[in-house]
């Protein structure tokens, strides 16, 4: 949970989470939530998608370098 009255004191947060597949994806209504708050840049992976992932694919230190 981001809490308002500590969120002030920062700019701007990245934000990289990632699992092997969609299903072992954690606190998705949170994630969900996150993607939506214009003060944080959210990116979500998993190693491997499948049928219905739309995100994108690829290990969490491919992003981090970003």
């Amino acid at each position: 949970m981001i809490y308002g009255d500590n969120r002030k004191r920062f700019g701007k947060i990245t934000v990289i989470y990632g699992a092997r597949n969609p299903g072992l994806l954690l606190y998705k209504d949170e994630l969900t939530e996150w993607g939506k708050r214009d003060d944080l840049n959210l990116n979500v992976t998993v190693d491997k998608g499948d049928a219905t992932w739309k995100g994108k694919e690829g290990f969490v230190p491919r992003f981090a370098r970003k």
